[in-house]
């Protein structure tokens, strides 16, 4: 088996929580290398227009591990000048309501009772009960922890976050378990939650609250959309000595005792040599690329749980 490149990393795909890390990576002394397995680019251009291929926000830009990393990737102020703020910000179009999320709370607030009647004035306590579990998530999030921990100052970081979180206590008394599954409030405070999880089911309560708090209180467009920001993530890579093959494909990831080896790009015999294969690819996907007889245990069940993938469109 001929090695003819060696990277530490290999993004597959240019999804941004990937291209995150292997900015992060290429930024401490890794060599990452992104081949774009065919992602398309979400703007294309149609009899002189321009179309959005699916919709996107970016939520939670307020969050200290996305002030960390751009701080430490040094493009916070380049980042800032991308984002955009419309008001309203997006609007939810239910079978008896139409409400739109406005940049502030106050007119927010005002829809609701507007619409919900009945419910909405409950609104206030949601808003409260919000902004105090994104306040204490934010706190887990303001250190590195490893999940899950190994060594003893993992564990004790991991011991010291578990005190912090703020579902220890149980969920029963939550704001969302109060409300009856079939009203229209609480459908519309899941659409744009589902809409992000991509339908996933079932949704960990941290998960719900964290993505309802952001898509209420911190949600904006960025210029260009997700084009803009994987370009300012590979520019980043590419900067500190990384590669990127936009149009290639991964074709295997070579697997040995349960260790990447390395992958093999489409029309290339020779390895590309690699430890850490960093990608947003479902395990389904992933099984595609891996021989069965690579697969570990963990991985094989992992591959029969793999739900079929939701996908959100854009009419234009």
């Amino acid at each position: 088996m001929t090695t003819t490149n060696y990277y530490d990393v290999v993004v597959i795909g240019m999804e941004l929580g990937p291209l995150a890390a292997g900015a992060l990576l290429a930024k401490r002394g890794f060599r990452v290398l992104v081949v774009g397995q065919g992602s398309p680019k979400d703007l294309y251009e149609c009899l002189g227009y321009r179309f959005n291929r699916r919709p996107f926000v970016l939520t939670s830009l307020d969050s200290p591990a996305i002030r960390r990393v751009l701080g430490e990737l040094g493009i916070g102020q380049l980042f800032q000048h991308a984002v955009r703020t419309p008001n309203p910000i997006y609007q939810v179009i239910l079978k008896n309501a139409r409400v739109n999320v406005y940049n502030d709370v106050r007119s927010t607030g005002s829809e609701i009772r507007r619409e919900f009647p009945k419910t909405g004035s409950m609104s206030e306590d949601l808003f409260g009960q919000l902004r105090w579990i994104n306040s204490e998530i934010d706190k887990l999030f303001a250190n590195d922890m490893v999940v899950p921990p190994d060594t003893f100052l993992e564990k004790r970081e991991f011991a010291r976050a578990e005190v912090q979180n703020p579902f220890r206590i149980g969920t029963d008394t939550f704001f969302w378990n109060k409300l009856d599954d079939k009203s229209d409030f609480k459908q519309f405070l899941e659409t744009p939650v589902r809409f992000e999880t991509a339908g996933a089911s079932p949704l960990s309560p941290l998960v719900r609250y964290r993505q309802l708090a952001g898509w209420l209180f911190d949600c904006h467009a960025v210029e260009n959309g997700r084009d803009g920001l994987r370009e300012m993530l590979v520019d980043q890579i590419v900067g500190q000595g990384g590669d990127k093959q936009s149009n290639g494909q991964v074709a295997e990831i070579v697997v040995r005792k349960g260790r990447v080896q390395g992958v093999r790009l489409a029309g290339r015999e020779e390895l590309t040599g690699c430890r850490v294969v960093l990608t947003e690819m479902s395990p389904r996907e992933i099984s595609n690329l891996i021989p069965p007889n690579h697969w570990t245990k963990r991985f094989r069940t992992e591959v029969g749980d793999s739900p079929e993938p939701m996908l959100g469109y854009t009419f234009n």
